[in-house]
């Protein structure tokens, strides 16, 4: 596997800055996104170049599991609730900032 390569870099990134991390956590690829934390080595904050992170990219495609994933690891909430992530849920019927903050209120999770 790439991953056991220690000349593969887990956060390497395509033309768009968007690392495995970002692609398994916006397509819903739970176990992968486990594999990739499981390391050390992974940087889970990284933002592409539209802002977006693997949290707001999750959060986007209602990936609920893997927020809760990436928040466990200590992924701050702020990097989700930037105005440049904002653009990731126009596009979302009844998926604005103010949705997306309420579906945390209930999580404990600290700013």
């Amino acid at each position: 596997m790439l991953l056991e390569r220690e000349d593969v870099s887990p956060n390497s990134a395509d033309k768009g800055y968007r690392t495995p991390l970002s692609w398994a956590a916006g397509d819903g690829h739970g176990d992968i996104v486990e594999m990739l934390l499981e390391r050390e080595d992974v940087a889970p904050g990284t933002a592409d170049k539209y802002d977006g992170t693997p949290l707001s990219w999750a959060a986007r495609n209602w990936c609920g599991g893997i927020m809760e994933m990436l928040l466990g690891r200590g992924i701050a909430l702020l990097t989700l609730l930037t105005k440049k992530a904002e653009h990731l849920f126009s596009g979302q019927p009844g998926m604005g900032m103010g949705t997306l903050w309420r579906c945390f209120q209930n999580r404990r999770v600290s700013l």
